[in-house]
C-alpha cells in the first residue's frame, strides 16, 4: 500500500450518492475517511485502507477497500465535477486494488512452471490464451446475432459454428487453467463467460426455431444428466477454487448448471435433428378445430383429426403466425422423424 498521504493534514468533503441510492457525504480527515448518509455510517482509519477501485467503466463508481474483510467497504458514486479531484487524492495516496491484483496474478503466471519451462514459453502461452479467448467471445456473440436476426444463411452457418465452439471449449484445457469461465485468480481477462452465454443462447434459439420435438418434457430427462456431466467436466473445479465465500458458491453453481443443461440439451437437439432431415414419414391429417388457451400468455393449438404415433395428444401447439394461416378442415402434412439418436421430432407443412 502507498502510504505517502500528502494530504493527511487537510480535511475535505464530497457530496456523493451511496450505492443504496441515498445521498451522503464523503469526509477525508487527518487519520480517517468516512461516508455518512441517512441509512449508513462507515469510517475507516487511513492505515486500515488497502486501496481503491473503480466499479464501472465510466469511473463514476468507487470503492474504498479495507485491509481487513471484517471492515465495511465504502462504496459510492461521485459527481462528474468532483470525480477528478477525488480521483487525484486517491491515486496520490493509495493503489488501485484491481491493478495491483492483476499485476500480482500476472507475475504468478509468469513465475509458474505449470505454464512452461521458460519465461518466454509462459508469456507465449498467456498471450495465446488471451487471443483465443477474445476470438471465441467475438465469434460466439456474432453467431448469436446472426441466429437472433434470422439472417438468410443462419441455418447453414449455425450448426458448424456451434460444433466449432463446443470443440474450442475442450481445446481450452491446453491452457492448463489459464482460461476459465469466471475469471478466477491466475486466469486471463476476459474469461470465456461471454462465449458461454453466446453459445448457449445461439444453440437454444437455433434449436427452438428449427426443430420441434414430439415430447419435449421426456427429452429433459436426457438433457439434465448430460448437462450435469458437462458442468462437472468444464466448470466445477474452477467454481470451487474461485468461490471462497460459501454464500456465493451455491448460487453460482446452480446458475451455471442451468446454463450447462440448456447448452447440452440444445446441442443434443441440433445433433439429433440435423443429421436426420432426409429420413421422415409423411402423415397427412385434417384440422378439426382451433383453440386459444389463455394464462400468463396465450398458447395456440390445432386439434387434429386423429392422434399421430408417438404423440400423446391430438392437440398440436403452433406459433401464432401458423395458427392464423390455417383454417378448420384444412389438411396438414406432418413430416415425422425418428431422430438420429432416437429423439422423435417433426416438421409441419400446409397442403395447398
Amino acid at each position: 500500500m502507498n502510504t505517502k498521504l500528502t494530504d493527511r493534514n487537510t480535511q475535505r468533503s464530497f457530496a456523493v450518492r451511496s450505492t443504496n441510492g441515498s445521498f451522503g457525504i464523503i469526509k477525508i480527515e487527518k487519520d480517517a475517511i468516512s461516508i455518512s448518509s441517512e441509512v449508513e455510517l462507515i469510517e475507516l482509519g487511513i492505515d486500515e485502507v488497502e486501496g481503491y477501485r473503480y466499479t464501472n467503466r465510466m469511473k463514476s463508481g468507487l470503492e474504498i477497500v479495507p485491509i481487513s474483510r471484517e471492515k465495511g467497504k465504502i462504496s459510492f458514486n461521485v459527481k462528474d465535477e468532483e470525480r477528478e479531484e477525488l480521483g487525484k487524492w486517491l491515486t496520490s495516496n493509495f493503489d488501485d486494488v484491481n491493478e495491483v491484483r492483476k499485476e500480482k496474478e500476472l507475475n504468478e503466471i509468469y513465475n509458474s512452471p505449470q505454464f512452461g519451462a521458460t519465461l518466454d514459453e509462459r508469456k507465449n502461452r498467456f498471450e495465446s490464451a488471451v487471443s483465443m479467448t477474445n476470438f471465441i467471445n467475438l465469434l460466439s456473440c456474432v453467431s448469436f446475432i446472426i441466429v437472433f436476426l434470422k439472417a438468410p444463411f443462419y441455418v447453414v452457418l449455425a450448426l458448424p459454428v456451434t460444433i466449432f465452439l463446443i470443440a474450442v471449449y475442450f481445446y481450452f484445457f491446453k491452457f492448463k487453467g489459464l482460461v476459465t469461465i469466471n475469471q478466477a485468480p491466475g486466469s486471463v481477462r476476459p474469461s470465456f463467460i461471454y462465449s458461454l452465454f453466446g453459445l448457449t443462447l445461439t444453440t437454444f434459439i437455433f434449436a427452438e426455431l428449427n426443430f420441434k420435438l414430439v415430447e419435449p418434457i421426456s427429452f429433459l430427462l436426457l438433457a439434465i444428466p448430460i448437462g450435469g456431466v458437462l458442468f462437472g467436466v468444464l466448470f466445477l473445479k474452477s467454481e470451487i477454487e474461485s468461490h471462497r465465500r460459501k454464500n456465493t458458491l451455491l448460487p453460482s453453481i446452480i446458475f451455471k448448471i442451468l446454463f450447462s443443461i440448456v447448452l447440452a440439451g440444445s446441442s443434443l437437439v441440433i445433433f439429433n435433428c440435423s443429421l436426420d432431415r432426409d429420413r421422415f414419414e409423411n402423415v397427412p391429417i385434417v384440422i378439426v378445430d382451433k383453440v386459444v388457451k389463455t394464462g400468463k400468455t396465450k398458447s395456440y393449438y390445432l386439434i387434429l383429426g386423429k392422434p399421430i404415433k408417438a404423440f400423446t395428444s391430438n392437440e398440436l401447439q403452433v406459433s401464432r403466425d401458423f395458427f392464423d394461416s390455417v383454417n378448420e378442415s384444412e389438411t396438414l402434412n406432418i413430416k415425422y422423424h425418428e431422430g438420429y439418436i432416437g429423439i422423435p421430432w417433426y416438421e409441419l407443412d400446409k397442403i395447398e
